[in-house]
């Protein structure tokens, strides 16, 4: 590996140490980016980034700067500081992101495959498009490979960085825009797989996009929670996930399964279940859900929310720390519509 390379791998390692989040997101991003420059961004130095990401996570200063910004929550929750409470949520969203991220992604996995399979999704992460078309020739593009049981496209949507480009290559040598992984997962339920803060926005409505003008299905449901992808974004995606589906049809009112998990989800709108992130909610609205709707249980949005906050169980035991989020989601429907 070139020195250059070394020296930032260094600095992504301190940054690891340190829990410094945003070096070490900018490290990564220069570490890509000087690796194309020299000829190619390789497998392994995705694999190394990935690496150090975990070790980010599991260090005492990642479990540290958790703890200070929950009692910070904690203290702003007591004091009524409702753009404190804002601030710390996002905070917390994003470390809960890249905690995710270092669980999920396939880089973090260290499965290796056959040989042309490992190819093929060497190729999808790196985005080598003429790698990628090598490794498609004379494989089916919808075999189903490593634990997950994914196919090329499954893949595509669980990398760290997405592509569009690699997503046009793939559907256009054959791929089937419903197949992503075992489960039922479809590639549209793989958006949302979990919140990636460094995806511009319109990097994700290309994706999703490019998958149903393909013609995935967008209300496809998972086989055992009946999860579509709607729902998977509202638990564990990000509003830009969510905000893509919507606006290619998704149904915002649509309940979830009573076969559903986590426990407080069977039968709930996305509407009470979005509620402890207030911009999704807010896009939620925006989209046609409706606020005085009833779920499945014959119970309304507000009088959920505030039964929750009221047991302090919002969110699968949550609800102090994102209680501030919830109250101001709880005045912006109560109010929907705006007054213009």
């Amino acid at each position: 590996m070139v020195s250059g390379i070394q020296r930032d791998l260094d600095r992504l390692a301190e940054a690891a140490t340190r829990a410094d989040i945003d070096s070490f997101e900018a490290i990564s991003a220069e570490l890509r980016n000087r690796a194309v420059a020299d000829g190619g961004l390789q497998p392994d130095l995705l694999r190394e980034i990935a690496a150090e990401r975990c070790r980010l996570t599991e260090g005492p200063a990642f479990r540290d700067l958790n703890a200070r910004l929950r009692a910070s929550h904690a203290a702003a929750e007591r004091c009524g500081d409702t753009g404190r409470l804002q601030t710390l949520s996002a905070a917390l969203r994003r470390q809960n992101a890249i905690l995710l991220a270092a669980l999920r992604t396939p880089e973090a996995r260290h499965e290796l495959l056959p040989g042309p399979a490992q190819a093929l999704f060497d190729a999808i992460a790196t985005g080598n498009l003429a790698r990628l078309g090598a490794a498609l020739r004379g494989t089916d593009p919808n075999a189903r490979h490593g634990s997950r049981g994914e196919t090329a496209l499954g893949r595509a949507l669980s990398v760290e960085h997405r592509s569009p480009a690699v997503l046009r290559q793939l559907i256009a040598a054959g791929a089937d825009p419903n197949a992503g992984s075992a489960g039922g997962h479809a590639p549209l339920h793989e958006l949302g797989v979990y919140p990636r803060p460094w995806e511009p926005p319109e990097i994700t409505a290309k994706l999703a996009r490019l998958l149903v003008e393909a013609g995935a299905r967008i209300e496809a449901e998972t086989e055992a929670y009946r999860w579509t992808p709607l729902h998977r974004a509202v638990l564990e995606g990000s509003p830009p996930v969510l905000e893509a589906l919507l606006a290619l049809g998704a149904d915002p009112n649509r309940p979830f399964d009573e076969r559903s998990e986590p426990w407080f989800t069977p039968g709930r709108l996305p509407l009470q279940i979005a509620a402890a992130d207030h911009a999704m909610v807010d896009c939620l609205l925006r989209h046609g859900a409706a606020p005085q709707a009833l779920d499945a249980r014959g119970v309304g949005v507000l009088p959920y929310l505030e039964s929750q906050l009221g047991h302090h169980l919002a969110f699968d035991g949550l609800g102090e720390l994102y209680r501030g989020e919830v109250e101001i989601a709880m005045r912006t429907i109560r109010n929907w519509p705006p007054r213009s």
